[in-house]
């Protein structure tokens, strides 16, 4: 055998080696794994503690469904911790707003499993002890099959040491078990463990939400939230920046701190377009309340499987709140991934602003403000930019040409229900006023609207709405009653049937509501409006109508 010959071969079977596997080790944790080939590094979600590391497949495979549909499917492999001495609580916050939360949920991975499995019924379909290196290893196979759009198995290891039991999961498509079991059994049975190097940061178990605050006097209930969103904000900005993959960046502004795995340009896309939003909304929106906006945290993944694995927490049980935008680059839809970020920066600013805007919002508002700020571009021909919806132009035009008999009166000053009274029966007539919405935000912030009697009357009509709403929520609290709870089967049943007309009177109870709701905004931001007001508001709108868009 000739030399070269022999180093062909050699580099072949390095070549080999090194595609089937590739070394993971966290000093930090105390664990190191061979990790399968073609699998990428995904982020460990802020607060999600007891998973240590967690690998996506690069490619995909599928399954085909009885309707002949393809459903696509990526492997997850995760390293799981559960600690036998668990700390259930831990302090968060100073004085009399300290918050207690809780610490690692779980008592083992069967506990896991049980309550984050999603995706289909599951069981157990096998149990064995293994021995691995002279250890014992707890190995499982998880049948999930019931009801699933995907029928797969779930396969664990699961090392019982000292102090915490370490736990290795990894997804395959019951259609692929044959061809992917082993390589990836070999991954499950390669874990080393060894003792941390006291690196990692004190668990703090999952970041919640500020979420309800409970207390005996409401005197200093501004001051406790205000500190507990402070706090709750400050851990997400330290652990979303920590332990980063390899490939993600963290860049640190003064009002944003962007994580991103995309391309330059496309991560200066995110964050051009951040900076110039933050911008607006100073500018429009800074007297909605004195909240103090935190500085928020943007996450930018290379492609939309990398964010959805990323925004998949324990066993793909989807938590969209995390603290975060998440957004992806390198994608078709990019013009939605610049929308989303527009409006969830938007909505993070109004609840700093004032936590109790977002869910006082008057219908037109929330409706027209999503649209206007979806549609936040910065081009270095245009700048920064709001254009209008081309579906809303249309529906003008036509609405105009149709004669449809509208009131801006009605629109701002009456709630869904009532404005569709009446109207239930036309095609599009949801859809037509939600273009009113749309047109009518546009019109009071760049169009002849930001001027004159209309001159900053969105801000009046929110500030003004979190008042009303805050008078019915106080009246609501004084109807509050104690219910016995039912001890008999025919009590059981009565109080059953008590709920189901509860509910009926709930439904109409809430029309009501929202019908007060608008009628209270009303009542205080329009006193002084006169009826010539109103046709003089709707005459301008309707000419802003048919000109919108035009250049």
């Amino acid at each position: 055998m000739s030399m070269r010959t022999l180093t062909t071969i050699v580099a072949l079977l390095v070549i080999t080696t090194t595609a089937t596997a590739q070394k993971y080790t966290s000093k930090k944790d105390g664990f190191s794994i061979t990790v399968p080939s073609g699998f990428r590094e995904i982020p460990i979600r802020t607060g999600e503690k007891w998973i240590l590391a967690k690998w996506q497949s690069k490619r995909p495979y599928y399954w085909n469904d009885l309707q002949g549909f393809s459903r696509e499917h990526r492997p997850m492999m995760r390293v799981l911790s559960f600690p036998h001495d668990v700390k259930y609580v831990k302090s968060e916050g100073t004085g009399k707003s300290e918050v207690k939360t809780l610490e690692f949920p779980y008592r083992n991975y069967k506990d896991y499993l049980k309550r984050h499995h999603q995706g289909g019924g599951w069981f157990i379909s096998k149990e064995q002890t293994l021995k691995i290196k002279g250890k014992e290893v707890t190995y499982l196979e998880v049948n999930v099959a019931k009801m699933a759009n995907m029928p797969k198995f779930t396969l664990v290891c699961i090392y019982e040491l000292e102090h915490r039991d370490i736990a290795v999961e990894v997804g395959v498509l019951k259609n692929q078990i044959g061809k992917l079991k082993g390589r990836f059994q070999r991954s499950l049975k390669s874990v080393k463990t060894f003792k941390p190097d006291g690196s990692a940061a004190p668990s703090q178990g999952k970041a919640e939400a500020p979420g309800l605050i409970v207390m005996g006097s409401g005197e200093d209930f501004d001051e406790k939230y205000q500190e507990r969103i402070k706090a709750w904000k400050n851990r997400v900005l330290k652990e979303a920046a920590s332990n980063l993959p390899k490939g993600w960046k963290k860049i640190d502004t003064k009002q944003f701190l962007v994580i991103t795995h995309a391309r330059p340009k496309s991560t200066k896309r995110f964050i051009d377009l951040a900076k110039a939003m933050r911008k607006w909304l100073d500018k429009n929106f800074k007297d909605i309340g004195t909240g103090q906006v935190s500085k928020s945290v943007i996450r930018i993944c290379a492609d939309t499987d990398e964010e959805m694995a990323y925004r998949s927490g324990s066993n793909d049980n989807f938590s969209w709140d995390s603290g975060e935008v998440i957004c992806s680059a390198g994608s078709s839809f990019m013009g939605y991934e610049v929308s989303y970020l527009a409006r969830a920066l938007t909505q993070q600013y109004m609840s700093d602003k004032n936590p109790a805007l977002w869910r006082a919002l008057p219908w037109w508002i929330n409706t027209g403000l999503g649209s206007y700020v979806g549609k936040a571009r910065v081009s270095k021909i245009k700048g920064f930019t709001f254009d209008p919806d081309p579906y809303d132009i249309t529906r003008a035009r036509k609405l105009i040409a149709d004669k449809f008999v509208f009131s801006i009166q009605d629109l701002m000053t009456q709630s869904p229900e009532e404005l569709m009274k009446g109207r239930e029966s036309q095609e599009n007539g949801f859809a037509d006023h939600a273009t009113l919405c749309n047109l009518f935000v546009r019109y009071l912030l760049e169009g002849p609207g930001k001027k004159g009697k209309t001159k900053g009357l969105m801000v009046k009509a929110m500030t003004e709405a979190v008042e009303v709403l805050d008078g019915l929520d106080k009246d609501s609290w004084k109807t509050v009653l104690k219910t016995k709870e039912a001890m008999t089967e025919s009590e059981e049943e009565e109080q059953w049937k008590k709920r189901k007309e509860r509910a009926n009177e709930w439904s109409k109870a809430s029309a009501e509501r929202r019908k007060e709701f608008y009628a209270g905004i009303h009542e205080v931001l329009f006193e002084r409006w006169t009826e010539k007001d109103w046709a003089k508001l709707d005459k301008s709108f309707k000419r802003y109508m048919r000109t919108v868009g035009k250049r």
